[in-house]
């Protein structure tokens, strides 16, 4: 996947993923390379969800561009976006008027609205998977893309879930 792409700058990493800000043809892009290796039944339920976000456009969605599983490496790309996540948002702005956290949860809500109509459940929703853009515009990053990787809390193995211990569902963490 990574072919015909010129990796500009690692943006970010955690166990689960680099982003990389990345171009090919003179169009650049968030190029997500995930982490931990998917299992075979992985595999389906990530393409199942990797095409129906393909297919979806939502103005406080990430669009996904494309995907690739190539062995065991998966490979998401995503329109390039510009912002500040969420957590940043909160540390500068903090406290900011009750107007301001309603409308950033209305885009919150109105885009896992759209991704519950299209039979996705974002999965990973924490503050650090929010982007406000510079015109105050609502993005909600990485939907559904980590679902597949429940396994390995099922397994026992918890480090994909101690970054967003305070934002996991009870229903995750219980295995």
């Amino acid at each position: 996947m990574e072919e015909g792409f010129e990796l500009l700058q690692k943006l970010s990493t955690s166990s689960l993923a680099i982003c990389y800000r990345a171009r090919k043809d003179g169009v650049n892009y968030h190029l997500l390379a995930l982490q931990p290796p998917l299992e075979d039944k992985n595999k389906k339920i990530f393409l199942q969800i990797a095409d129906k976000l393909k297919g979806l456009s939502h103005p406080n969605l990430a669009s996904l561009i494309d995907y690739r599983i190539e062995g065991e490496k998966v490979f998401l790309v995503y329109e390039e976006l510009k912002g500040m996540p969420l957590k940043e948002r909160f540390k500068l702005l903090a406290p900011f008027p009750p107007s301001l956290a309603v409308e950033m949860a209305i885009g919150i809500g109105e885009a896992l609205s759209a991704l519950h109509k299209a039979g996705i459940v974002h999965g990973d929703l924490y503050p650090g998977n929010v982007l406000v853009t510079p015109e105050a515009n609502i993005k909600v990053l990485n939907a559904g893309v980590f679902v597949p990787f429940y396994d390995f809390i099922k397994k026992g193995d918890f480090s994909l879930l101690m970054e967003r211990a305070s934002y996991t569902a009870p229903e995750i963490a219980a295995g």
